[in-house]
C-alpha cells in the first residue's frame, strides 16, 4: 500500500459516467409513477404491487444541498450507474453549508428550529431532478443535530450530535423532534409541485439515526436523572426492587437492563410512528437504524420495517482496517442480518469498506449478493460525498486530509470518484434491481434468547445469510422456516460458505469468491 495514497489514478468524473446502463430501467421514470411505497411481508411494493428493490447511495451533509447547473448532472449520473434511492443524511449537522438550518458560513444559530430558504430550495430542486430521474429518496429526520439554549432546553452544551440517546426519552427533544418533522415533510415543493409528505418519490424515513442506550451512554445531566426516575417506575411496575441513581448502572447493563432499554427504545418507536401516521405520512417508517445489541432489534417489532448499518474498517479515521472483507469471519452478513425480523423488510441504509482498504472492490458486490440472496429491501452505500468542489484537484483524489468544500474532512468516505467502489455499481445495481441473483431456496431461524447479544457473539450470522435465507427468532416468538439453529452456533464448513442456490461461494482462507448466475 502507498504511503499516501491519495491521488486515484483512473478516477471516475463527478458529472458524468463512462457507461450508462439506465435504459435497463427506463420504464420506471419518473420516480412516484408506481404510487406510494408499501410493505408486504418482507418485501417493498408499491401501490399498484409494482415489487422494487433499491441500490443507491447516501449523500451527506453539504452535498444534499448540489448548485443548481449540479443536480441535473448528478441525477442523471445516479441513473446512468444503475442508482434508483439516495439517502440525504447530515442535513442538519452543524459543520455542515449548506445545511438544513444555515445557508453559509458567517452565522450563529441561536435555536435549530427554522430551516434555511436557500437550503431548502436547493434541496427541493435536487429532489425534482432525481424524481425526473427514476431515482427515489429516504429522508433522514434526526442525524447529527446540534439543539441551542434557544431550543428550550437544559445544559444542551452537554448533547452530543443528535442528542442521543437523550433524544429517546426527554419530553422536549421529543417535542422538537415532531416539530422538525411536522415542518419537513409538509413543506411545498415548487418544483415537484406537491409537499414532501404528499410526493411518492419520497419512499423512507428512520426517526434517529444510529441512537441506542448501548452506543451512547446516558451520562449528561438533567438527562441521567430523567432516566433514572423513568427506570424506577419501570421496575416498579416488573417487580424489581428500586434503586436510587448512584446505583443505577446504564453503562454496564445486565438481563434486567436490557429489557428496559428494549421498552424505552420500543415507546420512542411507537410514539413517532404514531405522530407521523396521523401527520399523513403514507410511505414505510422505522426508528433507527444499526442493532447495537438484541434488545434494538426486538424495539422495532412495531415498525414498518427495519434497518442496519456494517462497515469493514473496525479502526478509526486515522487508522483503516485493511482487511479483505471475503476473507473474515465477521464480514457483512454477520452485522447486517441482525436486523432480520420475519415479515419486515430490511434496508441497509449505511454500508462501505473504507478507504484506503487495497480489498474495497471485493465490497460492492458481496453486499449486493447477500442483499439479492437474501430479497431484502435495498442498501445505499457511505457515501457519494460530503462536498460539491468540482474542482479537478479534488476530485482527481481522496483522503481524510482533503477539505471537501463546504464541510470538514471527510474524504475517506467519499466514493464517487473511487473505480474500485462506483465502478462496480453497475454490475451490483443489475444483481439487485434486475433480480440476477436467485432468492435462498429455505429460511433458517435464528433463535435470539439474550437481548445482550451483539454481532460479537452472533457467530451464527458469520455464515447464516450466505447460506439460507435468515430470521432472527426472538425470544418467546414462533416463526416458521426451513431450519433453526441457536444465534451462537457455528454454522461455517471448513473455510468455505456456498448459498443453497449454488450461486454465491465464497472461501474465507483464500479470501476470494464468485458470483455465478445463469
Amino acid at each position: 500500500m502507498d504511503k499516501h495514497p491519495t491521488h486515484i489514478k483512473y478516477y471516475l468524473p463527478w458529472d458524468y459516467a463512462p457507461v450508462d446502463i439506465s435504459f435497463v430501467f427506463e420504464a420506471e421514470k419518473p420516480a412516484g409513477k408506481h404510487g406510494f411505497l408499501k410493505t408486504a411481508g418482507k418485501r417493498f411494493v408499491f401501490e399498484d404491487g409494482t415489487p422494487v428493490r433499491f441500490w443507491g447511495s447516501n449523500f451527506n451533509s453539504g452535498a444534499c444541498f448540489p448548485p443548481k447547473e449540479h443536480a441535473p448532472k448528478l441525477a442523471r449520473r445516479m441513473a446512468m450507474m444503475g442508482l434508483n434511492m439516495i439517502r440525504f443524511h447530515q442535513m442538519d449537522s452543524e459543520w455542515a453549508r449548506p445545511s438544513l438550518f444555515l445557508f453559509a458560513k458567517g452565522g450563529l444559530l441561536q435555536n435549530t428550529q427554522s430551516f434555511d430558504p436557500q437550503s431548502m430550495d436547493l434541496l427541493d430542486y435536487f429532489i425534482y431532478c432525481l424524481k425526473q430521474e427514476g431515482v427515489y429518496v429516504y429522508l433522514d429526520l434526526l442525524t447529527y443535530r446540534r439543539f441551542r439554549e434557544g431550543d428550550g432546553l437544559e445544559n444542551p452544551i452537554q448533547l452530543a450530535d443528535g442528542a442521543r440517546p437523550y433524544c429517546l426519552y426527554n419530553r422536549r427533544l421529543i417535542e422538537l423532534q415532531k416539530k422538525f418533522i411536522h415542518d419537513l415533510l409538509t413543506h411545498y415543493n415548487p418544483y415537484t409541485k406537491l409537499r414532501y409528505i404528499d410526493d411518492p418519490c419520497i419512499a423512507l424515513s428512520e426517526c434517529v439515526n444510529e441512537a441506542s442506550f448501548y452506543a451512547q451512554k446516558a451520562t449528561a445531566e438533567p438527562y441521567r436523572h430523567e432516566l433514572c426516575e423513568h427506570y424506577r417506575l419501570w421496575a416498579g411496575e416488573n417487580g424489581l426492587p428500586q434503586k436510587d441513581d448512584e446505583t443505577i448502572d446504564f453503562v454496564n447493563p445486565d438481563e434486567d437492563m436490557h429489557a428496559f432499554y428494549t421498552e424505552m427504545f420500543r415507546r420512542y418507536n411507537q410514539e413517532m410512528l404514531v405522530f407521523m401516521k396521523e401527520l399523513g405520512v403514507k410511505y414505510p417508517l422505522t426508528g433507527s437504524n444499526q442493532a447495537h445489541a438484541m434488545s434494538v432489534v426486538e424495539a422495532h417489532e412495531d415498525c414498518d420495517f427495519v434497518d442496519n448499518h456494517e462497515y469493514i474498517w473496525l479502526g478509526t479515521q486515522a487508522n483503516i482496517t485493511n482487511q479483505n472483507p471475503l476473507a473474515i469471519d465477521r464480514s457483512f452478513g454477520t452485522m447486517l442480518a441482525m436486523m432480520a425480523l420475519p415479515d419486515k423488510p430490511l434496508f441497509i441504509s449505511e454500508w462501505d469498506s473504507v478507504w484506503p482498504n487495497e480489498y474495497r472492490a471485493a465490497a460492492p458486490l458481496h453486499v449486493a449478493g447477500i442483499l439479492a440472496f437474501q430479497d431484502w429491501g435495498g442498501a445505499t452505500i457511505h457515501t457519494y460525498r460530503y462536498g460539491n468542489n468540482t474542482e479537478s484537484w479534488l476530485t482527481s483524489r481522496m483522503g481524510r486530509e482533503l477539505i471537501l468544500s463546504n464541510s470538514y474532512g471527510r474524504g475517506s468516505w467519499d466514493n464517487y470518484n473511487d473505480p474500485a467502489k462506483f465502478g462496480l455499481f453497475y454490475h451490483a445495481a443489475l444483481i439487485v434491481r434486475r433480480g440476477d441473483l436467485q432468492t435462498a431456496r429455505q429460511e433458517i431461524a435464528l433463535r435470539a434468547n439474550q437481548r445482550g447479544d451483539t454481532r460479537m457473539t452472533a457467530t451464527a450470522l458469520n455464515a447464516a445469510p450466505e447460506l439460507h435465507r435468515v430470521n432472527i427468532q426472538l425470544p418467546g416468538r414462533e416463526v416458521k422456516a426451513d431450519l433453526s439453529a441457536d444465534l451462537h452456533d457455528d454454522l461455517f464448513v471448513g473455510d468455505e460458505v456456498i448459498s443453497d442456490t449454488g450461486e454465491m461461494f465464497r472461501n474465507k482462507k483464500l479470501g476470494n469468491g464468485y458470483i455465478d448466475t445463469d
